[in-house]
């Protein structure tokens, strides 16, 4: 990778230096940002910064360190809370992550983006409730997004023509969201839709090569201001646009916000609301949005019948294995989810499972993991609890798809995270022959791996409280020889459910999207 020379001011060096890590290039980002300190060792807007590369690299420590000497010249910079709370963060340090990014807000009202952060880290830590949660989210909305506008689209309004839909993600590219994405896009009828896909962050690899070969037509709009993208978007007469990215990183609500176009959808790369009243609708189910429950946001429920995921399996992935119980005699329990799920309570309640079940491991791996000092910290936490920490592995994530799924064959049972649900990581456990225990909770993000196992057919892994979950884990790995031989079956079985069923699933989609035209033609 090539490294970009230092412009004149440190201002240019950060803004060159982000732009470089925005387009993929991390190791000529972390060389910028590496000069600039050598020529201005004060400035902390770099040394923030720094920190937030190696947090994102897997560097928690270093990480760390860097933020704290930012701190001692930038405790006044809005921009240093938010790429210290980044790290904690990614590091699962939830409550201190809450704790930063609300100083960030002081410092600066206005500061979308650490708003957007603190409602993440509510997401995953699950301490306030649904309606509080819900009410940040509109928070949000009513402070950073420009009021809703009456535009006028020069559209054909022939209720049963081909549609025009628009796909507006960061993630046309090798990540988890993709996963879910590639299938509906090779699965639309092209008699009914025509694909506009709308990229919002530069990195691109064989994945995005192609999903551009699934649609009409692929712009990497990235650069573009939200007002830029609306008006681009309303030139390619756009009829239906997807929104995939929320308030993670690469979201362009504001494009959302400025209807962009006629009907707009949410969909995916967020759990639940996003606060914003110009969704026609997000997609979920009712196992997610259950009949008789509050609704959460603006946007309307639209219930898919057979769940709104459908998941592309990596060719990459290895044969099922034995379940290893079978020859050491001990069960072994997994979780691949991010450090951000590991909340305090799924701690003490996978704490409770290896005390139930003695002889029993828990083996973890995920970014992060190979730093010691988060292995430290957990460790400590089984400790304190009156487990043998040697009970509990840690291992960082393996960037290679099929080195990663061969580590689902050193074990039997995978653990899903609570409050907030892992996703592809319940996916890739069942195609790799493994139950998944999870916890059905109160708020969608908390319910979408009871969609998943719902749609793959074993809504009987699905635990109504912390007690059960428990009951449930040791009672799968208590009939070693059932667990094989649904292991065995397993990946056959979930290839002939609705979970990869891509034609079914484009049918349902299209059906919503046919609907909401033909409402929206007649107004």
């Amino acid at each position: 990778m090539s490294v970009v020379r230092a412009p004149s001011s440190t201002g240019n060096r950060l803004g060159a230096a982000e732009s470089l890590w925005d387009n993929g290039d991390f190791k000529a980002a972390f060389d910028s940002v590496n000069e600039g300190l050598q020529e201005h060792p004060e400035d902390f807007a770099l040394q923030s910064f720094k920190g937030f590369i190696l947090g994102r690299s897997g560097y928690g420590q270093a990480a760390l360190q860097e933020h704290l000497r930012a701190l001692v010249r930038g405790q006044q910079s809005a921009l240093c809370w938010m790429n210290y709370g980044d790290t904690l963060l990614m590091l699962g340090e939830l409550a201190r992550a809450c704790e930063a990014f609300e100083r960030a807000l002081i410092l600066n009202p206005l500061a979308s983006k650490a708003l957007s952060e603190l409602i993440l880290c509510h997401q995953y830590l699950g301490e306030i409730s649904p309606a509080d949660l819900e009410a940040l989210h509109r928070l949000w909305a009513a402070r950073f997004l420009p009021l809703p506008s009456s535009p006028y689209w020069d559209l054909d309004r022939d209720p049963e023509r081909r549609l025009r839909v628009g796909y507006l993600s960061p993630d046309f590219r090798a990540h988890s969201v993709a996963r879910f994405l590639e299938p509906l896009l090779k699965a639309h009828d092209p008699l009914q839709v025509e694909l506009h896909a709308y990229s919002t962050s530069s990195p691109q690899d064989a994945t995005t090569e192609r999903m551009k070969r699934q649609v009409q037509s692929f712009q990497e709009v990235a650069g573009l201001s939200d007002e830029a993208l609306t008006e681009r978007i309303r030139k390619d007469r756009i009829d239906i646009l997807v929104e995939l990215g929320g308030h993670n990183s690469g979201g362009r609500l504001g494009v959302v916000a400025r209807q962009a176009a006629p009907i707009q959808i949410f969909w995916l790369g967020y759990p639940g609301t996003t606060g914003i009243e110009t969704f026609y609708g997000r997609f979920t189910d009712s196992v997610v949005d259950p009949e008789g429950t509050l609704t959460f946001g603006p946007e309307k429920p639209l219930k898919l019948p057979d769940g709104f995921h459908c998941f592309l399996p990596d060719p990459t992935a290895p044969e099922i294995s034995a379940p290893p119980m079978l020859e050491q005699g001990s069960p072994t329990f997994v979780s691949f989810n991010a450090l951000r799920k590991h909340t305090p309570r799924l701690l003490e309640t996978w704490t409770v499972l290896l005390r139930q079940v003695p002889a029993a491991k828990l083996l973890l791996k995920t970014q992060g993991l190979g730093d010691p000092m988060v292995q430290e910290r957990i460790h400590h936490h089984f400790a304190e609890a009156g487990v043998n920490p040697a009970r509990v592995e840690m291992y960082a994530f393996s960037p290679d798809p099929s080195e990663h799924l061969a580590w689902y064959q050193r074990a039997d049972v995978a653990l899903d995270t609570f409050p907030y649900n892992g996703v592809t990581t319940t996916c890739e456990a069942l195609w790799m022959g493994l139950p998944v225990v999870t916890l059905y909770g109160d708020r969608p993000a908390g319910r979408e791996c009871a969609s998943l196992l719902t749609q793959a057919g074993h809504p009987e892994w699905i635990a109504r409280s912390p007690v059960e979950y428990v009951e449930l884990a040791k009672s799968l790995v208590s009939e070693p020889a059932w667990l094989a031989a649904q292991r065995a079956r397993q990946r056959n079985e979930l290839s002939l459910t609705p979970l990869l069923d891509a034609a079914r699933f484009s049918r349902a989609v299209e059906t919503v999207y046919r609907q909401a035209w033909r409402e929206w033609c007649l107004r």
